[in-house]
């Protein structure tokens, strides 16, 4: 019996253990449309430390974040080591996110989703909590992920500076 329950431990430790996964980095994987329509995905910003911070327009928790997000990308985007994107993912489309930019200034990219954006071949997956910012390393993976309010940046740019 000792040794069936060692074999069924060694098992299971052995099944979850983390992989890394075969294709693409989880970056390239998230699609997106941009406010003029066009579809693309996040692969253009591969070789930068990227900041994904995913909201929705309508919430008010995700304002609170833009403004944070704002001064991230003032402090840490200059040398093009840094890359901030807002992906807003209500349903609320283009005319919404021309507004986001117009409304907070923002000076990073905004996108919406785009068609296979939430299917579970997607970085981002099923987005059940907004805010949530992801951190990608400058290889595509995901290295931090965090639900909620960002009530002050510094730890923010703290995690990029350990990245950059």
């Amino acid at each position: 019996m000792p040794r069936l329950l060692l074999g069924l431990l060694a098992s299971a430790l052995y099944l979850s253990c983390a992989h890394e996964p075969a294709g693409p980095p989880a970056l390239a994987t998230i699609d997106i449309v941009d406010v003029e329509g066009h579809t693309g995905t996040l692969a253009y910003a591969l070789g930068s430390v990227v900041v994904l911070d995913i909201c929705a327009a309508s919430v008010d928790v995700c304002l609170i974040n833009a403004r944070a997000m704002s001064e991230v990308c003032e402090s840490q985007c200059k040398d093009g080591e840094v890359e901030l994107v807002t992906l807003l993912v209500d349903e609320t489309g283009v005319e919404a996110a021309r507004s986001y930019l117009e409304i907070f200034e923002v000076k990073h990219r905004v996108y919406l989703p785009g068609p296979n954006a939430r299917s579970g071949g997607s970085a981002i997956g099923s987005v059940m909590d907004v805010p949530r910012v992801l951190i990608f390393d400058r290889e595509g993976r995901v290295v931090d992920d965090q639900v909620g309010a960002m009530l002050t940046p510094i730890p923010l740019v703290e995690r990029i500076l350990e990245l950059k």
